[in-house]
């Protein structure tokens, strides 16, 4: 815990200066000498201990110096109209009016030369495209520059470097030249994406493909700006909650086909990796899935599980890979502050609400949890969009606890109906109507409750706030290790009193 804590103070620490320092590879060697020194030697082990902490420190530092743009990034010159060939890498994104798709191995038709990283093609018009397929566009490409805005450095992170929006439709020349394995996951996708949309109409089919796959851009503007509007857009994008709520029932059944814990661990972890494949790379279902992996491993281990432990580890693996998505990934920064303030602050809240019988437990489990998470994730939100609903944290105890009971539906209905056309029509309509009723209760909101609270927070401002809070967590921390242990010291002198010893 506190190796990986020192690594991921040195990338912290990099992130509030992103110019590239040139000695930081010196100082991180040194740190390696210093430290296979110390053990050469068989120094004590708080002396190893801190040395291995200063170099992971440093190596943190070079980590995300090494992630900056060098500024020799490959640049192609804009408003030259040029061919190109490339292979789907994803399956397209089918929206409203336009249709998204990433490809990889680029070529330039005219000089054969490679073109380096990811390209992204915005096409006006409906085109057949599937995973694997090659095509050959001609257009007018776009570099996508670190930092130059909010979107172009979201594409960046993702690895695309070039953007273009061609005028004609582009032509598919092959196919099957993907992994197979993404094939096959894929195709699974597109399946189950023609089920939902052959059992329930939109916009009910899409708000099922948002909660399930992230997949929102059928979802009309009005009703995403009524989710927007009542602080609810969170659940049509994939987040762990969605891979909590599939680990949840992959558990369940497990359990009623009784199949041994050792394998549904295994099984389960299979199941994570697939449904990260399948729904993308967003930062909160990485984060979900490697916190997921190290659940898994705990069991197999028999090891206890550590929430705070899981949630560091699941840090540090995605910043190793992206450092830059600490600062440029507002996605990333929510989903660890959601996550980070359900394990400071929920359990407290949760133990305070859930004492008054009159009231649903599960109800106010979910409102301690809820507020537990907004006033985590507050901070950034006012730094990043400048206002906040306020009517938030109560639409989201009115739509959060039927959420589990909706993705197991359309999973379920789904899954039948791609067994046979008749099936799943009766679990479709028990899951279409408390859909209904979610877009009702969001939509209702948006129209009764005040406008959002415009406040925008300064880095600085932001800074003091999560002081503050991180203040208010080890003060609590603080007061619940006395508890237990006034407790613990009462347990035993009435067990030594009983069998008639004292404890001085």
């Amino acid at each position: 815990m506190v190796l990986t804590a020192s690594f991921l103070a040195g990338i912290i620490a990099h992130a509030f200066d992103e110019t590239r320092w040139s000695a930081v590879t010196a100082l991180f060697l040194g740190g390696c000498l210093s430290a296979a020194a110390a053990v050469l030697r068989r120094q004590n082990a708080s002396q190893c201990l801190l040395l291995a902490c200063l170099t992971l420190f440093v190596w943190g530092l070079v980590r995300y110096d090494t992630a900056l743009p060098s500024g020799h990034d490959p640049r192609l010159p804009e408003g030259e109209m040029m061919g190109f060939e490339g292979v789907a890498a994803e399956v397209p994104r089918r929206g409203l009016y336009r249709t998204e798709v990433e490809l990889d191995r680029v070529v330039s038709v005219s000089t054969d030369e490679t073109m380096p990283g990811r390209w992204r093609l915005d096409l006006l018009s409906p085109a057949t495209v599937a995973y694997g397929d090659r095509l050959t566009w001609t257009c007018q490409p776009r570099n996508v520059l670190f930092g130059s805005d909010g979107f172009d450095t979201r594409l960046y992170l993702h690895g695309i470097r070039f953007r273009c929006r061609p005028r004609d439709p582009p032509t598919v020349i092959g196919s099957d030249e993907g992994h197979p394995l993404l094939g096959v996951i894929y195709a699974i996708k597109v399946q189950f994406q023609e089920a939902v949309f052959d059992l329930y109409p939109d916009p009910e089919a899409s708000f099922l493909l948002g909660l399930l796959m992230g997949s929102r851009e059928g979802i009309p503007d009005r009703l995403t700006e009524d989710f927007r509007m009542t602080g609810t857009s969170h659940i049509l994008a994939v987040s762990g909650y969605n891979v909590t709520q599939l680990i949840r029932i992959a558990v369940v059944l497990a359990a009623l086909c009784a199949i041994p814990r050792r394998r549904a661990s295994a099984g389960v972890a299979v199941l994570v990796l697939c449904f990260a494949l399948l729904v993308g790379d967003d930062a909160s279902v990485v984060r979900a899935s490697i916190m997921g992996s190290v659940a898994v491993l705990a069991t197999l281990c028999g090891r206890l599980y550590g929430g705070f432990i899981a949630l560091s580890v699941a840090a540090a693996v995605m910043l190793a890979f992206n450092p830059l998505i600490l600062r440029h990934d507002v996605g990333f920064q929510l989903s660890f502050c959601a996550v980070w303030g359900l394990y400071a602050f929920g359990e407290r809240f949760t133990a305070a609400m859930t004492d008054r019988p009159f009231l649903s437990r599960t109800l106010l489990r979910t409102a301690a949890e809820t507020l537990a998470a907004t006033l985590a994730t507050l901070p950034v939100i006012l730094l990043t969009f400048g206002r906040f609903p306020l009517g938030a944290p109560l639409v989201n105890i009115m739509v959060l606890p039927l959420l589990p009971f909706i993705m197991a539906g359309g999973l379920v209905s789904a899954s039948l109906h791609l067994i046979h056309g008749s099936l799943g029509w009766l679990t479709a309509t028990v899951t279409f109507a408390l859909l209904r009723w979610e877009i009702s209760v969001v939509t209702v909101a948006s129209r009764l409750l005040p406008p959002p609270l415009e406040m925008r927070a300064t880095p600085l401002q932001t800074g003091l706030m999560y002081l503050f809070l991180m203040a208010v967590w080890l003060s609590l921390s603080d007061r619940r290790r006395s508890d237990l242990a006034t407790v613990r010291g009462a347990t035993v002198w009435m067990t030594d009193t009983t069998d008639g010893r004292r404890l001085r």
